[in-house]
């Protein structure tokens, strides 16, 4: 095991880049989460899709733009701009 993420409500199937050091993906507690494991232990990083109280699925990535869409169960797509700040 190279690392793991305890604090992210029922994460969904993770996006990754290759090459890249983050891995981005949708919780069941509305929030988009970056982890960022480059600097040894993994940091995490999020952001509120809408209210936050929509389940946040799992991202799939534009390439040509780093925007990764992600659907809610509230219905709602969202375009959020990688990686996050």
């Amino acid at each position: 095991l190279n690392w793991s993420v305890a604090s992210i409500p029922n994460p969904s199937i993770p996006l990754t880049v290759a090459g890249d050091s983050y891995v981005w993906v949708g919780s069941s507690g509305g929030e988009l989460y970056q982890v960022d494991f480059s600097g040894g232990s993994p940091a995490v990083t999020s952001v509120a899709l809408g209210d936050a109280t929509a389940g946040v699925g799992s991202p799939a990535l534009d390439v040509a733009d780093l925007t990764a869409y992600v659907g809610t169960e509230n219905g709602r797509v969202y375009a959020v701009v990688l990686p996050l700040p």
